[in-house]
């Protein structure tokens, strides 16, 4: 009697896996990265919130910038590729 193979995981299950697996380990970066700079803008001091609910501003949410984009070859998951910015000046550093 042969031994019957499973069938093969659906494209878009294996899809949603590897997604939420990136999310996670995009979403520890950020804490790592917030964590490091102490809850501040590394470019101008200002106090910052990780979560958005606990934000009463837009400015005060932290943005975690990629110093090397992931088009240049860098990496959105390590956190010494990356920085902790107020949205001013993330706005700043992309213009």
């Amino acid at each position: 009697m042969h031994a019957t193979n499973p069938k093969p995981t659906p494209h878009r299950l294996v899809k949603a896996r590897r997604q939420r697996a990136k999310a996670k380990a995009r979403k520890s970066c950020r804490a790592v990265r917030y964590a490091a700079s102490g809850g501040c803008c590394e470019h101008c001091g200002r106090p910052l919130k990780l979560n958005v609910s606990e934000a009463r501003h837009e400015l005060e949410i932290a943005n975690i910038h990629e110093i090397v984009s992931r088009a240049r070859g860098g990496s959105a998951i390590d956190p010494f590729n990356t920085m902790t910015l107020c949205a001013k000046c993330h706005r700043e550093a992309h213009s």
